[in-house]
């Protein structure tokens, strides 16, 4: 009967050390990205590279031009 009283001690440990670890995640769970903000993202990145690259070659083409 002690080793069973044990037993049931070290669950209701463990079980409340899962309550701690479900709440953290609980707590988080508000500041993660949803699918809709990571695409949102994805295509503000592409766009700005895209920008930075058309940009970059007409300051290329602007530097050629002025030394020819």
């Amino acid at each position: 009967m002690d080793d069973i009283s044990r037993r049931l001690g070290e669950v209701g440990t463990d079980v409340s050390t899962i309550k701690a670890d479900v709440a953290g995640i609980k707590a988080r769970i508000p500041c993660l990205a949803a699918k809709s903000d990571v695409r949102e993202a994805r295509t503000s990145i592409i766009q700005w590279r895209v920008g930075t690259t058309i940009a970059a070659a007409a300051l290329a083409f602007a530097v050629a031009k002025l030394v020819h």
